[in-house]
């Protein structure tokens, strides 16, 4: 395909004029478009706007009477403006009071109606307008219109302007076809006589002159010119032959002298070349080498060091120069012999490369050993001679050092594998014990003896609970579960708890107006718990330790600095004790997997704990001095203004009618969960896999006499577990009221419940109340989503 620059001339005339006549067309359409649209949009808003406040009050008195049939009734006049396609009143605390969807449509609502006032989405328009009685807010009005309007009358004007376009292009193209050769055929005519002149070198041929204009008076100085150049044509062929004869002439004498000359250069440059390159190719090499190089003459004398030699080593290439090698790479195997003469006797004295089959302990210029692995070979030049010796050596004690924490590592995987599978066989073993024993406990009164024994019991089983919960974070180290609580009554329990019985006594600072915080409730009991315990194990002769607790807002720049947290606000917890305290060297590490400075330590306390606190978004600190002690201070992301759910009255449980399915593959748990839900009021259904839960459900619909909940088991061996069981669940019916249980409690499927489509989780172990509690709150739950 042709440019526009190679098309001919009276192409070029038409295809302007048509293009400047096509563009000012389409900026005149494109303006009355725009004007149209911002004109019609700013009166769609108005009407929006001018509707809202029209309604409002008699939304208001809805409202506030609390009359939701009657708010619909005031929504649903909103059908004659076939704009508005929907339209709903948020209480204050943006639950939704009464709603309406023009027909055919079944809108969703935002969570919270957003800022007062007038915007614009991708395809909609939206009002929000407060509603106040007596001064004070109420609830907040929201319609929303779409562009339906605006559509239409943009599609006719576009049309319109699409054939005013097309009509004035169409004129102004016979227009332009019709004049153009008024301009083109005297450049024509003149680009056929230049041609011409070229082609035939004939400077007696002359362009015809068509009129007296601008192109006329162009013909007459083409012409001109022509007659000009024919002159100075017949002069310079004179002078171009007198020229060739005398620079042949030249050239031939020069061209002798130059070809000697030029090889001489040429050989020389190579040769210079070549040297620089080689001198270039052995530094960088050297100098990219990760090994040590160092090389000797015959004698063993040092005659160059790379830079790992020097950093490995501590000497410097100036220091080294031609002292014995034995000074410089001081080599010991681990029996404690030299290995120096090894280089001399076998390299320099047999001419044989040698590489070390074993590591070496290498002590270098400051007195400190690193561990190293080496080799050597002689060095010899075009004749064969041994001209000096060339030893590489590697540090190899990091690689040592990895190896071993590799293999630390794999031991405690393998440990941790084998406790996350006791911890889930122990939960299933535990719901039945706890199930069982919250069952018998109903049979009492709470001042029989027997309810005593029981409770007791019951508290045994809690503990052994928190035991597993400890196991499977040390086994999968899992995300966290996220609840909105008060820390204060976490950390007074985990500590009381930890300290009971012991000769370490705990002062508490924490302030009533404490912010709640957004945590892993048990996860952040294992923090408490660590902390505490290596502050009563840094008192072994007694002591006091102080836990403070204070709200840091975001304004607190100077808390922040140097710490790798968001700005926000936080609740920061001190734990201080008055004992040994840590060293400088050692509080960089303490942090660190497997270290630890005590005898039977593991040195996965402090590393758990900064894991945990890490996947909270939080942070851990820690100042101390040896002999005045230790305070550790971790931070947690606060939620100031939170809401806290009252604690359900322990021992109180709520009772309830409806058909409930459980699918567990454990026998025993499908029967203390039977017994439990019977006891609470409910007909039970159990299924051991599945398939079998997702037909039971089925049968139940099809029978219009559908499960109130599904308690489904996470993981069935060899089965269909709850994950895949909801998927179907929920094709069959978006609506069902789902449950997860798992003795896996730091599951990813239980920690994010809801993104994989349950309505709650129950861990494993459950007693008859915390079964009660997610029932009653699944089954009660009437929120407009």
């Amino acid at each position: 395909m042709r440019s526009l620059k190679d098309i001919p001339i009276k192409r070029k005339i038409v295809l302007l004029i048509t293009a400047t006549t096509g563009l000012a067309l389409i900026v005149a359409c494109a303006a009355f478009t725009v004007y149209e649209f911002v004109t019609f949009r700013k009166v769609l808003r108005d009407d929006l706007l001018t509707l809202a406040e029209v309604i409002e009050p008699n939304c208001t008195a809805a409202l506030d009477f609390d009359l939701p049939n009657e708010g619909t009734e005031n929504l649903a006049a909103l059908r004659l403006e076939p704009h508005i396609v929907a339209a709903c009143i948020y209480r204050q605390d943006n639950n939704i009071f009464a709603a309406y969807a023009i027909r055919g449509t079944s809108p969703s609502f935002p969570l919270d109606p957003g800022p007062d006032g007038f915007r614009v989405g991708d395809d909609h328009l939206v009002v929000a307008r407060p509603m106040i009685l007596d001064g004070k807010r109420i609830g907040t009005l929201y319609l929303r219109s779409n562009f339906r309007g605006l559509r239409s009358r943009l599609a006719a004007y576009l049309a319109t302007a699409l054939v005013v376009l097309v009509t004035g292009c169409f004129i102004a193209f016979a227009i332009a076809a019709r004049f153009q050769r008024i301009i083109s055929a005297p450049v024509l005519n003149l680009a056929r006589t230049a041609k011409e002149i070229s082609n035939k070198k004939d400077y007696s041929l002359r362009a015809e002159k068509f009129g007296q204009d601008e192109l006329g008076e162009f013909t007459d100085v083409f012409n001109h010119m022509i007659t000009q150049i024919h002159k100075q044509d017949v002069e310079l062929r004179q002078q171009q032959d007198d020229l060739e004869r005398k620079v042949s002439e030249r050239t031939e004498e020069l061209s002798n002298s130059n070809e000697l000359l030029k090889s001489e250069i040429a050989e020389r440059r190579q040769a210079e070349t070549a040297l620089a390159a080689e001198k270039q190719r052995l530094a960088v090499t050297l100098r990219s080498i990760g090994d040590g190089v160092i090389t000797t003459d015959t004698d063993g004398r040092i005659v160059l060091m790379n830079h790992a030699a020097e950093t490995l080593t501590r000497w410097e290439q100036k220091d080294a120069l031609n002292r014995p090698l034995a000074d410089v790479l001081r080599l010991k195997n681990d029996s404690g012999a030299t290995l120096d003469d090894i280089f001399l006797n076998t390299v320099l004295g047999g001419g044989r490369a040698i590489d070390l089959d074993r590591d070496e302990t290498l002590r270098t210029r400051d007195d400190n050993e690193r561990r190293i692995a080496s080799s050597g070979a002689p060095i010899r030049d075009a004749d064969g001679r041994i001209v000096g010796m060339v030893v590489t050596f590697r540090d190899i004690t990091d690689r040592q050092m990895l190896d071993q924490e590799r293999f630390k590592s794999s031991k405690l995987e393998s440990v941790g594998i084998l406790a996350g599978g006791i911890a889930h066989d122990f939960n299933n073993m535990l719901t039945a014990i706890l199930g069982n024993i919250s069952l018998v406990k109903r049979r009492f009164e709470t001042d029989d003896n027997e309810f005593t024994r029981l409770a007791a019991a019951e508290t045994a089983t809690q503990r052994a609970r928190a035991l597993t919960e400890q196991l499977l974070t040390f086994a999968k180290g899992g995300a966290p579960m996220l609840n909105t609580m008060s820390i204060q009554e976490l950390i007074t329990e985990s500590a009381d708890f930890i300290l009971s019985g012991s000769n370490v006594r705990v002062d508490y600072a924490i302030p009533t107006d404490l912010w709640p915080v957004r945590i892993d409730s048990g996860q952040m009991s294992q923090v408490v718990n660590n902390l505490v315990i290596n502050a009563q194990q840094a008192m072994p002769a007694g002591g006091i330790i102080t836990i403070e607790a204070e709200n840091i807002a975001r304004t607190r720049t100077d808390v922040f600095r140097g710490l790798p947290l968001d700005p926000s606000n936080y609740v920061r917890v001190s734990i201080s004790d008055d004992g040994i305290g840590i060293s400088e060297a050692d509080q960089a590490m303490i942090f660190d997997p497997y270290f630890t400075t005590k005898p039977q330590g593991s040195g996965l306390g402090l590393a758990t704990t900064f894991s945990i606190l890490k996947n909270h978004r939080g942070h851990v600190t820690v100042v101390s001095e040896r002999g005045k002690g230790t305070t550790f201070r971790f931070f947690l992301p606060a939620m100031p203004g939170a809401v806290l759910k009252p604690k359900t009255e322990i021992g109180v449980v709520v009772e309830g009618q409806g058909r409930i399915l459980v699918m567990d593959d454990d026998e025993f748990i499908r029967d203390v969960s039977a017994e439990m839900l019977t006891d609470l009021g409910y007909s039970a259904d159990m299924a051991s896999d599945g398939k079998t839960a997702i037909q039971l459900y089925q049968d139940a619909l099809a029978a219009e006499t559908p499960y109130l909940a599904v308690i489904l088991d996470l993981i069935i061996p060899g089965g269909m577990g709850g994950k895949d069981v909801i998927k179907q669940l929920l094709a069959i019916d978006p609506n069902v009221k789902s449950i997860v249980s798992s003795g896996y409690s730091h599951d990813p499927v239980t920690a994010n419940f809801q993104s994989y489509g349950f309505s709650r989780v129950l861990p494993k172990p459950f007693d008859i109340q915390e079964l009660s509690d997610v029932l009653n709150e699944i089954l009660t739950d009437h929120r407009v989503s």
